[in-house]
């Protein structure tokens, strides 16, 4: 049987957290972790529940600690993204 991530989403609610954590293996099936899983779960609410929304997923491609202060916006944001789009 397959449900819908709604479905799961609403199920999982009503469960305690000791019967989550035996039943989780199970859930994630091939996954190799709930974060995959849960990534998963929340992609495919999107696409059932938000297919008249303008959505886009957008994915770090790498994420790093900071030793000491995290970075400044600006720092993070001084990205040329299109470097031959005009301004405007």
């Amino acid at each position: 049987m397959t449900l819908s991530s709604q479905t799961k989403c609403e199920f999982y609610r009503w469960l305690d957290d000791e019967t989550l954590t035996q039943i989780t293996p199970k859930l994630i099936g091939k996954k190799p972790n709930t974060y995959t899983y849960t990534k998963h779960l929340a992609e495919s609410l999107l696409v059932s529940e938000g297919h008249d929304l303008p959505v886009c997923i957008v994915r770090p491609s790498v994420v790093t600690a900071m030793y000491k202060d995290p970075l400044p916006v600006s720092e993070c944001l001084n990205v040329d993204f299109a470097p031959d789009m005009p301004d405007g």
